[in-house]
């Protein structure tokens, strides 16, 4: 036996009070980019089955037609504008109010000037299925990364939910009399049919708490490869691309250099912190502007940073290496007011044949570096074969 639609509605609202709250508490423990698309959709799962409740009631109570339509289409808005949000576009454009404005007139107008008539609610099954189906197609949607499995629950969640309301809407639309109209006309049909159109969002509610999980381990590991000071790669995540690129194409040539600031110290003691990672900055920006884009720079710690040159000889990252110590040292920095001069030591290696290992490569650029300390800073050495 089936339970009424009134209370098959309240079990759902109850139900979805309940995740929804859970949302909320679980968006105070995330960032910023992941807590507002969470809370958004935690308000659209409240407001669908709330509308329900309300369209129930309104066989006894017309006027709650009006706010029952107006929820449902914010419900259907607010999880489309928590998508947009969380693909890192601001949900805020005008156009999302205007479906919840234009249901909210229309049926205030439709009380007050045909108050007599059964209330019919195919339109807005028509206009909840088309918000759907662009929520389905955001989720699913390629953005700076291919969408993954979880994104995938949430399109097919919505896109089911555009499929039961559209064929709602047309079964309200057939001729009085008709089989099929009359079937849809129920209450055990519409319990299943608007019940379950209802409540797919929610259940697709998972799918979007992973899509945020998935933004979070990817920001966290976006951290962990990068520097935060010069934004280039860290130690480790130029270890290991070093590694990944040198496995890939072996026997190519390859060239790595490291480069030591000459004098850091000397300015974060004379000039102060700030002005020590301002020169950071700046050097790490020159040399990146010398670089092509497949090359791979770190900062390797403190003011060393390391090159790799992929299909590069040793000849090629020479001349590489000596672009890059003229442009440091054309750069105008000031510190207290003074300008202050940037030179750079540079350390330069190859790969030799048969040779795959990035450690004993970057110990052999690194003593080349070296040797240009010792022999008074602020040039390029080759490291010697072997």
């Amino acid at each position: 036996m089936f339970l009424d639609p009134f209370a098959s509605a309240l079990i759902a609202l109850l139900a979805s009070a309940a995740m929804s709250a859970g949302l909320y508490a679980a968006a105070a423990r995330q960032p910023d980019e992941l807590a507002g698309p969470q809370r958004i959709w935690a308000r659209a799962i409240l407001l669908a089955p709330l509308g329900w409740l309300l369209l129930e009631w309104a066989v006894d109570v017309p006027g709650l037609a009006v706010p029952g339509k107006t929820l449902i289409v914010a419900s259907f808005v607010e999880y489309l504008r928590a998508l947009v949000a969380s693909r890192g576009r601001m949900p805020d454009s005008p156009w999302f109010a205007a479906p919840v404005l234009l249901v909210a007139v229309a049926s205030a107008i439709m009380l007050f000037t045909a108050p007599g008539l059964p209330m019919r609610t195919g339109l807005l099954s028509f206009l909840c299925a088309g918000i759907a189906a662009s929520t389905a197609v955001v989720a699913l949607r390629r953005g700076p990364r291919p969408a993954g499995g979880n994104a995938g629950i949430v399109g097919a969640a919505f896109s089911l939910c555009a499929l039961v309301l559209s064929a709602r809407g047309a079964l309200l639309f057939m001729p009085e009399g008709s089989v099929a109209r009359a079937w849809v006309e129920q209450p055990w049909a519409e319990t299943i049919l608007l019940g379950g159109a209802m409540l797919a969002p929610a259940v697709a509610s998972l799918g979007f708490v992973l899509m945020g999980s998935e933004r979070l381990l990817e920001r966290l590991q976006d951290i962990a490869d990068t520097d935060g000071l010069t934004g280039l790669l860290s130690r480790t995540a130029f270890l290991q691309q070093s590694r990944l690129c040198i496995a890939r194409d072996p026997g190519q040539d390859c060239a790595l250099m490291v480069l030591d600031l000459d004098h850091f110290k000397r300015i974060n003691d004379e000039h102060g912190h700030d002005a020590g990672d301002q020169a950071l900055r700046l050097v790490a920006s020159a040399m990146r502007d010398q670089l092509r884009p497949r090359d791979l720079l770190g900062r390797h710690g403190g003011e060393e940073f390391t090159v790799l040159l992929p299909d590069t000889s040793l000849a090629v990252a020479e001349a590489s290496a000596r672009r890059i110590h003229a442009a440091v040292a054309r750069i105008g920095f000031l510190a207290d007011g003074s300008a202050v001069p940037l030179r750079v030591s540079i350390g330069v290696a190859a790969l030799e044949p048969g040779e795959a290992d990035i450690d004993r490569l970057i110990r052999r650029a690194d003593q080349a570096m070296y040797a240009a300390k010792r022999a008074g800073r602020n040039q390029v050495r080759i490291a010697p074969p072997g």
